[in-house]
């Protein structure tokens, strides 16, 4: 018997793709992505601190409720065990990112012997910022951290960019990137939520005819959405609060830019002065981590900003404790 050969036709064409595809998506989904090193490090340090925030929350409201009612002994009993509890997973969170630190050069070969520095804010720092190489300039870091300073107009007070086309372009492409992982769009759908978020933060850029600009620490402003990282900005003021703590160079750095600011500003509060020198104190630590980051990575010096571009001979020099 000659068996007769099947006919090709335009649906069974298009029936076979679309199995192939569905094949392909189905491969795509059992195959998952290795985590990566920093991605263990920030699950641990997300860890830690959603852990002490919990204890350090049920202390405060156990504190209150002794002060206003009589609390019998047994609520106190079990309380305070989870507190302990709560105390014995931050030590063990701990030795987690102290082992996950070992894989990092900065850490062992410069941040552990700051004086302040401890492995859970080396952690975090590590973690949130994931490579150093993707930020060209200090500067960078600075606003991604948010303590950086930001261009506006005085009369209309929007921002004022050197390339507007190029901040909305990545600003959009990064939003349209979350979405489309979280939300997981289809092609036609992200190009429609990349007109969207355009319009949106062009409407953020000044468009007088002569503007007016003048620069401004970054801030939360009202109808604007926030461009630094909250966590790592929450995470600068705990450094600072450590420097202070602790008789280390950055803490006489502190003191340093803090005389000298009461000395200029007779004006400003105790918290105006306080604020501001941490946010130097800060910014220099910072500084120092760039180019420390960058050289034991063998990626080749960076000359600091005010050196290179502002004419400045007086270099301050990473503190070693």
């Amino acid at each position: 018997m000659i068996q007769k050969k099947s006919k090709v036709t335009k649906n069974s064409i298009k029936k076979k793709r679309k199995k192939s595809a569905q094949l392909a998506k189905r491969a795509k989904k059992l195959r998952k992505k290795a985590i990566t090193p920093f991605q263990a490090l920030a699950f641990y340090v997300n860890n830690y601190y959603d852990i002490q925030d919990l204890r350090i929350r049920t202390e405060s409201r156990f504190e209150n409720l002794k002060r206003d009612y009589k609390v019998p002994k047994n609520l106190q009993v079990n309380i305070s065990k989870d507190n302990r509890e709560y105390r014995q997973t931050e030590a063990w969170l701990k030795n987690k990112i102290l082992k996950e630190l070992d894989h990092y050069p900065v850490w062992t070969e410069w941040l552990k012997d700051i004086k302040g520095i401890g492995p859970c804010l080396a952690g975090g720092l590590i973690a949130w910022l994931r490579e150093i190489k993707r930020f060209k300039t200090v500067s960078a870091v600075f606003r991604y951290c948010g303590i950086g300073m930001i261009t506006r107009c005085k009369t209309c007070k929007k921002r004022i960019e050197p390339n507007p086309s190029g901040w909305i372009n990545r600003r959009a492409g990064q939003r349209v990137v979350f979405l489309a992982r979280v939300k997981k769009l289809s092609v036609k759908k992200q190009k429609m939520e990349l007109i969207k978020w355009k319009k949106k933060y062009k409407a953020y850029l000044c468009t007088c005819q002569n503007p007016q600009p003048y620069d401004v620490i970054q801030k939360r402003t009202k109808g604007e959405e926030s461009d630094w990282s909250s966590k790592l900005k929450t995470h600068c003021w705990k450094i600072s609060s450590s420097f202070i703590k602790t008789k280390g160079g950055y803490r006489r750095h502190y003191d340093k830019v803090k005389a000298v600011i009461a000395s200029k500003h007779s004006d400003f509060s105790k918290g105006h002065i306080d604020n501001q020198a941490r946010r130097k104190t800060v910014q220099l630590f910072i500084s120092h981590l760039f180019v420390q980051w960058n050289q034991l990575e063998g990626r080749p010096y960076i000359s600091p900003y005010p050196i290179a571009k502002l004419g400045h001979t007086h270099y301050i020099a990473p503190f070693n404790s």
